[in-house]
This record gives structure tokens, sequence and C-alpha cells, in this order.
């Protein structure tokens, strides 16, 4: 092999490397400053079997299609990080023995995804495509890299279309798959739901998907750091099935879509979500279900705002005592008291939101144990009465501001 990475090396790459026919193991040129076209001579190492890396250089101009005749190539090609342009030449699907490391991202690469790239069935970790301009839709071929277990990014592009169903064969796959940040629409293919062994999440955000939430979804029961839907045009209610991921630790994105209905109260049973929860910026309506209170290890980020619930809030939200930040509540039609037992959210330093309801009756004496609290206390425009309890003064951390205007 040839290894000259980290470098400051800021030249082109000479098309003679190209000589080296029968380097095999790597051709390390990463992290330098790298300049000009990838020389399509380099194509000529038909030997090479492992380690192929330009990453992290200044290389402008196409992937040359040459490159797909390294057909032996067996782990890591990586491309990313540069300012490529151009298409993805559709010869880069010759590259069938590849198991590891398909690196594209962070590059200025145009046009569509080429079906041959489902070609490179052997593949077992991380397909990076993301960062890029990438238009036109989602290959279904890819249902074929059936042997996928890592990191299957097309982040941050410009596809658009429907989410092929065959993704849902992907059913080896551990760690994430992220569609997040581009133009999809359509529906999600309830055969999504066949990855069960998806452990690190399911990304969909900030797409203009329109569909209902399978219920389907909710099979991944062992879907542990990620299940972002956040910001697209959901509708219909949200699946109690999705109550089965049991083993959610840290984010549940529901949230800025057009969601309906009631919130189910199987949500609770994802005891073990740490961090942020958030279902603001819905139409969901009825009543906060009490189990919400079982999630009693949040420490952040618990979002039911902007939405169309009613009914009295749970005494039980008392009971995530962990919660550090952000408990919002505002803007709903929420009635009846403020319950006590938010005087045991002792830990809480930022943000209680309950604004822009219909809560009446006092405010409890016991919002003064929040001392901690740096953030603000919002209660205003609600229809609250009585006095105001003098030990909200020990609050005496509050920087941002006590709101009680327009009660």
């Amino acid at each position: 092999g040839l290894y000259l990475t980290s470098n400051h090396i800021n030249s082109t790459i000479p098309s003679e490397l190209g000589m080296m026919t029968i380097i095999r193991l790597s051709f390390y040129l990463t992290s330098n400053a790298l300049t000009g076209t990838i020389p399509s001579e380099l194509g000529l190492m038909t030997s090479m079997n492992y380690y192929f890396y330009l990453n992290s250089n200044s290389l402008t101009g196409p992937i040359p299609s040459q490159l797909g005749l390294m057909t032996a190539i067996y782990s890591d090609f990586h491309l990313e990080e540069n300012d490529l342009s151009g298409s993805i030449p559709s010869q880069l699907g010759l590259m069938a023995s590849m198991r590891s490391g398909f690196y594209l991202s962070t590059n200025g690469l145009s046009g569509p995804i080429p079906s041959q790239l489902g070609l490179i069935i052997k593949m077992v970790t991380t397909f990076y495509l993301d960062s890029n301009s990438l238009s036109g839709s989602i290959p279904s071929q890819f249902g074929l890299l059936t042997a996928m277990v890592s990191s299957f990014v097309l982040t941050s592009n410009s596809l658009t279309g429907q989410i092929p169903s065959q993704l849902g064969l992907l059913t080896s796959m551990v760690s994430g798959v992220y569609l997040n940040l581009n133009s999809l629409s359509g529906s999600i293919p309830s055969q999504l739901g066949l990855m069960t062994a998806l452990s690190y999440g399911l990304y969909l955000t900030s797409n203009h998907i329109n569909s209902t939430i399978p219920s389907e979804l909710g099979m991944m029961t062992i879907i542990r750091l990620s299940f972002y839907l956040t910001s697209n045009a959901l509708t219909g209610t949200i699946p109690s099935e999705l109550g089965l991921m049991t083993s959610m630790n840290y984010y549940f994105y529901l949230n800025s879509n057009s969601l309906t209905g009631p919130i189910p109260s199987q949500l609770g049973l994802m005891t073990a979500i740490y961090s942020d929860f958030h279902l603001e910026e819905n139409d969901l309506s009825g009543s906060i279900p009490s189990q919400l209170g079982l999630m009693a290890s949040m420490r952040s980020g618990f979002y039911l705002s902007t939405n169309g619930l009613s009914g009295p809030i749970p005494s039980q939200l008392g009971l995530i005592i962990k919660m550090v930040t952000t408990f919002y509540l505002d803007s709903n039609s929420l009635s009846g008291s403020i319950p006590s037992q938010f005087g045991l959210l002792t830990a809480m330093v930022s943000s209680f939101v309950l604004t822009s309801n219909s809560l009446t009756g006092q405010i409890p004496s016991q919002l003064g144990l929040l001392t901690s609290m740096v953030s603000g206390v919002y209660l205003n425009l609600n229809s609250l009465s009585g006095s105001i309890p003098s030990q909200l003064g020990l609050m005496t951390a509050l920087s941002y501001g006590l709101y009680l205007t327009s009660n």
C-alpha cells in the first residue's frame, strides 16, 4: 500500500499512481489538502481489495466511472468530505465484493442514485450518501442489501417519491436507517416494521410524508436510540402499538405533523425513555393519559404543547421526578387545577410551561419547591384565581422570569 494520510499535501493526484496496478491492501491519501480531479487511471488498480481512501481533501470534479473496475475491493471505499460534483457513476455497482464502508457523503453530488448500487449485495456496514444534492427516488434495489447491519444513510439530499417498501427486507439492520431531511412523500411502508433488529433508530424527519403511521412500526421493539418522524404531514391517530418500543431510551419525536385523536395510554410503557418525548404541534385531542407518569426516567424534553388536549392535568406527571429541562403543556384546552404534585419536580432547571390553557383554581404552593429552576415558570393566559403563594419566592435561582399574566 501507499500511506500518505494526515499530511498537508496540497497538490493534485498524479495520474501515474494508476500504474501501481498490483497494489492490493491500501491506498491512503485521506486528510490532506489535495485538489483537482480524481484521475481515472486509479481505476487500473484492479488488484485493490481493501482500503481506498481519498476522503477529507478538496478534490473536485466527477467521480470517474473507471473506479468501478476495482471489483476486488472488499472493504472501505472513501470519497467523502470533498467537493466532488456530477452524478454517481452506475459502474460503482460493479464493486459487488464490498462488505463495509461505502462513503460518498458531504460532497456536491447530484442526479439520481443509480439502482446498480443495490448490486453491492455483500455490503454489511455503513452505506453513506448523505449531505449531497442527490435527487429522484430511492431505488427499490436497495432492498437487495439484506446483509446490512449498520447505518444506511441518505440524509440531507433532495430525494423525492415514496420510501420503497423493499427497504423492509433489511431485516438484519441493527443500527440506523436515515432518510431525514429530504423531500420524500407518500406513505410510510408498513414493511419497515419488519426491521425488528433495528436498535439505533428510524429517521424520517423533515420530509413531506403525508400518510398515517403504520401500526407495524411497533414491531421494532428493541429500537433504543431514536424514533424520528417529526416535521412531515402525517395524519391519523398515533398507533397504540408504538408503546411496545419498551427499549426506547432517548428520542421519541412525532411533533409538527397533523396527527389527530387521543394520546395512547400505551406510550407510558416506554419507561426507559431518558430524553425528549415530543408530541407537540399536532391536532391531538382528548385527555392526557395518566400512564405517561410511568416514564419516571425522563430527564429532558416533555412536550405536549399546541394540540387540542382537554381535561385535567394528571397528577401522575409529577412522578417524572428526574425531569431537568423543558416541561411544556401550553396551548391546549386543559382545565382543572394545577396538580400540587408538580412540586416533586425538584430537579427542574428550565421552562415549566402551562401557558394558554383553561386552568382554574389556586396556584399550588408546592411549586415553590422548584428551587433549582433557572429559566421560566409560565402560568399565564389561564383562569387561575386565589392568591399568589409566598413560597414562590423560594425560587431564587429563577432568571428568565415568572409569568402570571392574564389570569
